[in-house]
């Protein structure tokens, strides 16, 4: 180590000359020396002189050989550090060039080395920053970029503790803004020849560009495994890949379809020119996108939508096809549903009233040419809404499918069968004759048929439900008709049916129609006259057919029409029910009653029952046993002064409902009672059912008692059976004296009729109630 500092401070050949010459002055100090101390006569001065030249000469000798020792050692030493300088320049060259960073740091946790590369990628080369701090100053995130590294999780610091790491992906965001990278850290210890560690080297090798390769592969490989079925060819058209969602689609396995071409998948639909017109679109645009019809591995037929690209490579030469295809299945059968149901009934699959337009203009140029007479025939549902309103829409949907399949079993096939809507159906009979008269009969043949299947019981979940229908004709001839008037026609037969008891079949007569205006006048009247409050209540006395006094009262509506005078139940009752006024109006009655029997007895007048009809519609509703029982609590009115009056009919569709209904309403107090009965023909076995308290014979067999003995007998019967079932019974309609007098023999406990009084307003009956001891019909 002296030989660079002496060359660096004098310069070899300067030293060497100071030692020769330091050495000759010593010398020639001695002799001199010596010859001033002893003569030169003496032998022994000239034996040390020629000592000291001898030491003179070989000191020469020495230096001169020490002097080539040491040229030789300063060129040795010359060539070596130029040679490490070499080398040291190579090593940087290396460093500078390899485009992986390179970071070394001491065993201490220090940083001594940075290359280029890794000034670039980390932004940053101070070297005195701790190995602990490296993740911080450095901006050293995990592979995801969601976290700074910890410092135990720096890949310097693992290497230092660790002695290796291997492949660490690590995220850089450097702090003073540097370019973001992923980085991937290999490191190994530094050791000396003793095997001791001295530090640690990581390398850094950029793989950003690989990330993002990596993520547009995987994003290709996402898409090329979307919703739609992928094939890509070669330039044959012979099958390379396949994906996922096109063996789903087509059932077949790559496996099935590698080296093959897609006309593995024709299904036979499309001809040849069909083909030939897509390959020409295809190579004359570059794409072609269309709907084929193909077939699944199973044989099945469906269309999908195709898109067909070609892939050139940079010389524009087709080296693939790519094939993208999209089950429209159930696009198609989705448009067909959606078309099908614009001309067909949702709830029955028959078509609707837009498409029986269309069949029955075919109908009317059909009769046109041909000369023969063809017909529409309307059907109704009697009483639907009571059931639909009492049971449910589900009921009520149940029976109007039911309904409908029977209706299918009748029709030809040449003949339409349509749903209007509701309950209402029609159909449209083609070609019965040549002739008015041929046509009537086979048209009324029909419609009996129609009828007769359509009044069988009907089985709807736990109900057996009976109905009837209103069947009305008519007849075309497609002279001047429009379909618009067909159906008119056949509609206002339909409720001249209705209109004379139901269950009937009635061909349309011009005078109907005047007939049909008329009920339609009298309905959107009554919806005016229920907002101005034209219906007032009269009340009829019941009569203690022993005592004569009076026992109660049947409160009866009336309709003050302001032009047609009062109208009475029978002619708008009918309506309110079809219509559903009568729920409304129903429930107007039962709490005007109430709150007025309640008055009376606040007043200090009589408490006497008074009788409510009820509608078999009103009756039937789920919410009917609330309503009673809320107009009762709201007039604080005693249930034993209320009686409801039903006739037999509410009681045809559902005996566990009614009985329970009636049940509850019993137990609450409130009285029962049967109108009209006798005009039924299935209540009589649900008689010891039901809990009821009175039985009101119908008029009809009143009036003839004296002079009828089939209704003398009838009567007799059904006061006898009430008596054994522990009810009473109660005669209305009574106007003669010889009818009172059968009645109070034959054991009927009340009356009501003319002969004793006729329905008054409430201001009469309030002065009857007055003078209630006056009031008496002598025996």
């Amino acid at each position: 180590m002296q030989i660079p500092i002496i060359n660096h401070t004098f310069g070899i050949r300067n030293y060497s000359f100071l030692m020769y010459g330091l050495w000759v002055l010593l010398i020639l100090c001695s002799i001199l020396w010596n010859l001033y101390s002893l003569p030169l006569t003496n032998n022994a001065a000239w034996i040390l002189i020629g000592i000291h030249l001898a030491v003179l000469l070989a000191g020469i000798l020495v230096n001169y050989l020490f002097f080539q020792k040491v040229l030789f050692v300063f060129r040795v030493s010359k060539l070596a550090e130029q040679a490490l300088k070499e080398e040291r320049q190579f090593l940087n060259t290396i460093l500078e060039s390899i485009s992986d960073g390179i970071v070394v740091c001491d065993k201490d946790g220090h940083l001594t080395l940075f290359n280029p590369a890794a000034r670039t990628f980390l932004g940053n080369s101070e070297l005195h920053i701790p190995v602990n701090e490296c993740a911080s100053q450095y901006g050293l995130h995990s592979a995801d970029g969601a976290h700074l590294l910890a410092r135990d999780e720096s890949p310097l610091y693992r290497t230092l503790q660790d002695g290796k790491v291997r492949g660490q992906e690590v995220f850089v965001s450097p702090p003073n803004g540097g370019t973001e990278r992923t980085l991937l850290a290999n490191g190994e210890t530094l050791a000396n020849k003793e095997g001791e560690r001295i530090g640690a080297v990581v390398t850094l090798h950029d793989i950003t560009s690989q990330k993002a390769l990596e993520q547009e592969l995987r994003l290709s490989a996402m898409v090329f495994e979307a919703h739609d079925a992928m094939i890509i060819t070669d330039d044959q058209g012979r099958i390379q890949r396949v994906n996922r969602r096109f063996v789903e689609m087509t059932g077949y396995s790559p496996e099935d379809v590698f080296g093959k071409t897609p006309s593995i998948l024709k299904s036979g639909r499309h001809d040849d020119r069909f083909y030939r017109n897509l390959w020409k679109q295809l190579t004359d645009s570059g794409s072609w996108q269309g709907e084929i019809w193909n077939q699944r591995r199973n044989g099945e037929v469906y269309p999908q939508w195709t898109s067909i690209s070609l892939i050139r490579d940079n010389k524009g030469t087709i080296i693939h096809f790519l094939s993208s295809m999209v089950d429209v299945s159930k696009q198609r059968r989705a448009e067909a549903e959606v078309e099908f149901l614009a001309y067909h009934d949702s709830l029955t699959g028959l078509p609707n009233r837009v498409l029986l337009f269309d069949r029955l203009n075919q109908a009317l140029a059909r009769s046109s040419r041909s000369g023969s007479v063809g017909a529409s025939v309307f059907i109704d549902l009697d009483r639907f809404k009571n059931i639909n309103d009492s049971l449910g829409h589900l009921v009520g949907d149940g029976m109007l499918k039911e309904f409908a399949r029977r209706l299918k079993k009748l029709v030809r096939k040449d003949d339409t069968l349509a749903r209007l809507g509701g309950d209402e159906f029609m159909m449209v009979l083609n070609e019965l004759g040549p002739d008015h008269e041929s046509a009537t009969n086979k048209v009324l043949s029909i419609a009996e048929k129609f009828k007769a299947s359509l009044a069988e019981p009907y089985h709807i979940r736990e109900y057996e439900l009976h109905t009837t229908s209103s069947i009305g004709v008519t007849l075309f001839s497609g002279d001047g008709e429009t379909a618009e008037d067909i159906i008119r026609r056949a509609d206002t037969a339909m409720y001249k049916a209705k209109e004379e008891g139901r269950n009937a079949i009635r061909f349309y007569l011009p005078e109907m129609q005047a007939q049909v205006r008329d009920r339609l006048a009298m309905e959107n009247d009554m919806r005016i006259a229920m907002e101005k409050d034209q219906f007032k209540l009269f009340f009829q006395p019941q009569i203690d057919i022993q005592t004569g006094e009076l026992i109660g009262a049947e409160a009866l509506l009336r309709w003050r029409h302001p032009e047609r005078g009062y109208i009475l139940p029978d002619h708008f009752i009918p309506i309110a029910e079809d219509t559903g006024l009568i729920v409304s109006l129903g429930e107007y009655v039962l709490r005007e009653v109430c709150c007025r029997n309640r008055i009376w007895h606040d007043a200090g007048l009589p408490k006497i029952p008074i009788a409510v009809n009820v509608s078999p519609v009103q009756f039937r509703r789920t919410d009917f046993l609330n309503q009673v029982n809320s107009i009762l609590s709201d007039t604080q009115l005693s249930p034993h002064y209320l009686e409801l009056e039903m006739t037999e009919t509410a009681f045809m569709q559902n005996i566990v409902e009614v009985k329970d209904t009636l049940t509850q309403l019993k137990a609450r107090g409130v009285n029962i009672a049967i109108d009209d009965f006798g005009t039924g023909y299935s209540s009589l076995s649900y008689l010891n059912q039901m809990a009821i308290d009175k039985l009101k014979i119908d008029q009809s067999f009143i009036q003839d008692v004296s002079t009828d003995q089939n209704n003398a007998t009838i009567t007799k019967t059904i006061i006898s059976m009430a008596q054994y079932l522990n009810l009473k019974t109660i005669g209305e309609g009574v106007e003669t004296l010889d009818q009172f007098k059968f009645l109070q023999n034959s054991g009927c406990d009340e009356v009501q009729g003319f002969l004793f009084h006729e329905p008054v307003p409430m201001e009469i009956f309030s002065d009857m109630l007055k003078n209630w001891h006056n009031f008496k019909v002598m025996n």
